[in-house]
């Protein structure tokens, strides 16, 4: 038998406890955890392309040698100025019971952060999360933490939020927009910009192109993803499979000329609010790129957008009448000055495609 709350790297034998784990604590569901929940964990934390045997995930055994808590471990390798950093992302932390094991979470997360990376960083940290990060000296990064939202269509953002949770006020959407079209000459100057319009094409992308685009502009930063094209082209099929906010769209973003100014990668469908898992800019080109993600998702017919902050981001989105809010925390550990200098200065492609808004444990469902 295994003495109180042990911590151990994950083995394949422990998939089932872990979808249980999950189905029970982090979708509160009661029913079984269906097979392909199981499976996809499998996939994501033991046979990622990027494997790494030092930074697996681990799981806590309790008293009874039974799996009574987790945190998953992706591999991220970064670049920051030519040299390799050594990146892990800490996700999907669970604790069955933690009344029984009130220290579990925190071990779980000491022993990730204990590791032999460089780099942690975790984009998801709730408000239990979040506290055991501050705890251990890790406190939220606001200029990555927040997340925007523009709205297009008051009525259907309110209807649409709501369909979030409650899927009956779906039923509400005809009324929603009619309020829309009514109501549109007394909010349109609540809605309207300054922002002059903005010159741009779009060119849709998929496969090698969008993975070329990707990799080429990640390396305006100067701490980003260091990505192979198969570990990248994995982590898109994985994104591409999220449908709950409708279809995945991707796309660069070209000067009428031809120049790459950027690209973004959305979920969008008539009547729901679009999903942004990437939004990527070339200096002084951001209004641009962001513009053709608005006028992109309007034409869809979405109701508005969402997106997480990246620093170079926030002021264009707030000329674009965006509003802030958070509702997950982003948070690194890192003892070289340098990677934490970088960060802080708002110069590191942390999040998204760079860290775990990717998979389908969030904003996905499983059947």
């Amino acid at each position: 038998m295994a003495s109180a709350a042990d911590i151990r790297p994950l083995e394949r034998s422990d998939i089932p406890s872990v979808a249980a784990l999950y189905q029970k604590v982090l979708l509160r569901s009661n029913k079984p955890a269906p097979t392909s929940l199981g499976t996809y964990l499998e996939e994501v934390f033991l046979d990622h392309p990027r494997f790494d045997a030092e930074l697996p995930s681990r799981v806590c055994i309790d008293a009874k040698g039974a799996v009574d808590g987790f945190i998953g471990v992706l591999p991220a390798p970064m670049m920051l100025n030519g040299k390799s950093v050594r990146a892990a992302v800490a996700g999907s932390l669970m604790v069955g019971n933690p009344a029984e094991n009130p220290l579990a979470g925190a071990r779980l997360l000491r022993s990730v952060r204990s590791g032999p990376q460089d780099l942690s960083i975790s984009e998801t940290a709730n408000d239990v999360s979040m506290g055991m990060w501050e705890q251990l000296g890790d406190p939220a990064l606001p200029q990555y933490s927040l997340q925007w939202v523009r709205v297009f269509r008051p009525a259907g953002f309110a209807t649409a939020a709501l369909a979030e949770r409650f899927a009956a006020a779906r039923l509400l959407r005809p009324i929603a927009s009619l309020t829309d079209t009514v109501a549109r000459p007394l909010y349109r100057g609540a809605l309207a910009t300054d922002e002059k319009p903005k010159r741009y094409r779009l060119k849709p992308l998929e496969g090698p192109e969008l993975i070329a685009c990707l990799l080429e502009l990640s390396k305006l930063h100067a701490l980003h993803p260091d990505w192979d094209e198969e570990a990248l082209h994995w982590m898109l099929d994985h994104a591409a499979c999220k449908r709950r906010h409708g279809a995945m769209h991707s796309h660069a973003v070209e000067s009428p000329g031809g120049k790459l100014l950027g690209c973004h990668i959305c979920f969008a469908r008539p009547g729901g609010i679009a999903w942004t898992l990437q939004l990527l800019a070339a200096p002084k080109a951001e209004a641009t790129v962001i513009a053709s993600l608005l006028d992109h998702a309007q034409q869809t017919g979405a109701v508005a957008i969402r997106g997480r902050v990246m620093p170079r981001m926030v002021g264009p989105l707030m000329r674009q009448k965006a509003f802030f809010l958070c509702n997950a925390s982003t948070v690194i550990h890192t003892k070289n000055a340098e990677i934490q200098a970088t960060i802080d200065a708002g110069d590191a492609f942390i999040t998204g495609l760079a860290a775990e808004s990717w998979i389908r444990l969030i904003g996905d469902r499983f059947e």
